[in-house]
């Protein structure tokens, strides 16, 4: 157990040092909240990232500790970076070898060997390692000079030291076993290079080389040449130099490459809540087309469907998981169907981190989108309106009827994509809090929209003109005024914008309380795309 709690490889230093102080009773509760700042997800809370270190140091110990307790420093790096993104060894040769890691190679060649390396492909660690290859030097005046069969290019056979060298295709000429990991993504791309320089099974980082007499000599004869260049370049490459260096400010990855994207939208909405919470509303659309895959014909696929909201100052976290059918058919490919869904989270007002996540499962369909989130403490005094809710269909549910959609006696089709044809009418929900009352107790209060064309679209700046039609289905003017009774208010409108040109446009809204002249604002934004082709 301790070695799968102890985080002394992917802590940064602060965070080490304040988990070596706690307590057994509060060291739960710290790992929780360091995990939690370690997901990328967020949205399991941090069980995710807890989960795949748990996993690397069961992987470190049970391949990389065999000859070695806990495991040698393979196991170091693999549980701080986990999977390379190319390996290979002295006993499992890998010619394979991407184009981001032969750029990574490549980069490092230059600055260890200079112009020599740009023409050779290694299969092997690019840093020099022990070997029995000699020098060129050596090479030319050795009986082997007379061969027909030269074991490397005289480039090649130049590159490193007179012991120490790369492992290029052209041949592995290494003294000792060796295994080299590539990163493309840390640093800028990272190798780390190891050796069991003992032949006993126990890899340590590859050392920095000795130097022999005649790379002794070598190095005297130039003061600014390319030994004392490489020299150089060699400390700086060192593997435990390296891996020092940038897990002090880059401890550990948790890389998710491998996942294929699944898009979706959504958007987080706010409105007063219950006993002095906020009530967010987050609505999800998944695309058909997007869920799919071409195999799937008349199925139904299984998506698992997360949503936290994370206040990491003061370690709370609001979350909800749930698996959501949905059925495939052509039909509704060719459609442009989307499955719609809402979660709704009641916490206390705030600056919150939302996650949203959507997995289809047993695949590697994944995606998580993350915000900030600040969310107003509506049950203050003052005047207040609601985020504005774009909708595709608002209307007043029956009696006795209900809807995954409800919000009070409405039943709120949501529109995340914030999309609609040209033509098609919107909707807009909204709620209005603490209106003042006169002396006869009533309310009145001054409603006006204000839709403009944004930079990115025809005719950018230009202001729209909505005809509106209130909940009633009566036109109202874009500015009208409202007496009633109640402090708090939930309406909705219907906005025709006519033929508005395709692109994106931002709507606002003001509320003006007449009886004491404040005022609300609340802002949102949607697209209009052009008529589908036919």
């Amino acid at each position: 157990q301790a070695f799968y709690e102890d985080i002394s490889l992917v802590g940064l230093p602060h965070e080490i040092r304040a988990y070596q102080s706690t307590t057994p009773e509060t060291s739960e509760a710290f790992l929780r909240t360091f995990w939690l700042r370690k997901d990328p997800f967020k949205t399991s809370g941090g069980a995710m990232r807890r989960a795949e270190h748990y996993r690397r140091v069961w992987y470190a110990r049970t391949f990389f500790g065999k000859k070695k307790f806990p495991y040698d420093r393979r196991g170091e790096v693999y549980i701080r970076y986990g999977e390379p993104d190319f390996q290979s060894a002295w006993n499992d040769l890998n010619a394979q070898i991407p184009l981001d890691v032969q750029r990574v190679q490549e980069k490092m060649a230059y600055q260890l060997y200079g112009e020599k390396s740009l023409s050779m492909t290694f299969v092997g660690p690019v840093y020099p390692i022990r070997t029995e290859q000699v020098s060129e030097t050596s090479y030319s005046n050795s009986a082997y000079a007379t061969t027909s069969q030269p074991l490397q290019t005289m480039d090649e056979a130049s590159l490193g030291l007179e012991r120490y060298k790369p492992i290029s295709i052209s041949g592995d000429w290494s003294s000792v076993p060796w295994s080299v990991w590539i990163y493309t993504d840390i640093d800028g791309g990272m190798e780390v290079s190891f050796t069991d320089d003992f032949h006993s099974g126990i890899y340590e980082f590859a050392p920095a080389p000795t130097l022999s007499g005649n790379d002794i000599r070598e190095l005297n004869m130039q003061r600014d040449g390319p030994m004392r260049k490489m020299i150089n370049q060699i400390n700086m490459h060192s593997p435990a130099a390296l891996i020092a260096r940038i897990a002090s400010k880059e401890p550990e990855r948790y890389n998710f490459a491998a996942l294929e994207p699944m898009d979706f939208y959504y958007e987080a909405l706010s409105f007063r809540g219950e006993n002095g919470t906020v009530d967010v509303q987050v609505n999800i659309g998944l695309p058909i087309d997007k869920v799919a895959r071409p195999e799937d014909i008349d199925t139904t696929v299984v998506i698992e469907r997360r949503v936290a909201l994370i206040d990491g100052r003061a370690g709370k976290l609001a979350k909800r998981r749930d698996d959501l059918a949905i059925p495939i058919s052509d039909e509704s490919r060719s459609s442009n169907l989307m499955a719609m869904d809402r979660v709704d989270l009641q916490v206390t007002s705030g600056v919150y981190e939302l996650a949203v996540e959507a997995w289809r499962k047993n695949t590697d369909m994944l995606q998580v989108y993350r915000q900030t989130v600040d969310l107003p403490n509506y049950h203050s005094d003052r005047l207040m309106l609601s985020d504005l809710q774009i909708a595709q269909r608002i209307v007043e549910i029956a009696e006795g009827a209900g809807s995954v959609f409800q919000r009070g006696t409405l039943d709120i089709l949501p529109a995340p994509a914030r999309t609609f044809r040209e033509g098609e009418p919107l909707f807009v929900y909204f709620e209005i809090y603490n209106l003042s009352r006169d002396d006869f107790g009533n309310t009145r209060y001054e409603v006006s929209y204000e839709v403009r064309a944004t930079a990115s679209t025809d005719a950018s700046g230009f202001t729209l003109m909505p005809r509106i039609r209130n909940r009633s289905g009566e036109a109202i003017e874009v500015r009208y005024e409202q007496i009633g009774t109640e402090e708090s208010v939930a309406d909705f409108v219907e906005l025709d914008l006519g033929k508005a040109n395709p692109g994106r446009y931002e709507l606002r809204m003001v509320v003006k309380d007449l009886n004491n002249e404040k005022e609300a604002t609340r802002e949102s934004i949607f697209k209009i795309s052009a008529p589908a082709r036919r």
